[in-house]
């Protein structure tokens, strides 16, 4: 699962560290690789532009990349997306929480 992160907008979330998303059904889970070192608040997500913002205690910061349709179904819905911190070596849940998602 190594990726080139430099590959994305700089500044941006997929910058600094590697997410995978999931949709299913009415819920969203990312996954993630790093310890945040910032307090996430919420995510904002904007349906006419396909765009997502992670907004941390110091400010908000782009996802990098627009958000593929069959995600975007399901964001448009949820009000919680479940945020899940992956180790990658022993492929186990280092710590989780669930964040509100709101619409802009």
């Amino acid at each position: 699962m190594d990726q080139d992160l430099s590959q994305y907008p700089e500044g941006s979330v997929l910058s600094q560290i590697l997410i995978d998303m999931y949709a299913h059904e009415e819920k969203i889970t990312i996954l993630y690789d790093r310890t945040l070192t910032q307090e996430l608040l919420e995510l904002e997500y904007n349906p006419k532009k396909a765009e997502l913002y992670f907004n941390f205690t110091p400010g908000r910061v782009p996802f990098g990349e627009k958000i593929q349709q069959d995600i975007a179904r399901v964001l448009k819905k949820v009000k919680t997306a479940t945020l899940l911190q992956i180790d990658m070596n022993e492929n186990e849940i280092v710590f989780g929480m669930e964040v509100p998602v709101k619409l802009i």
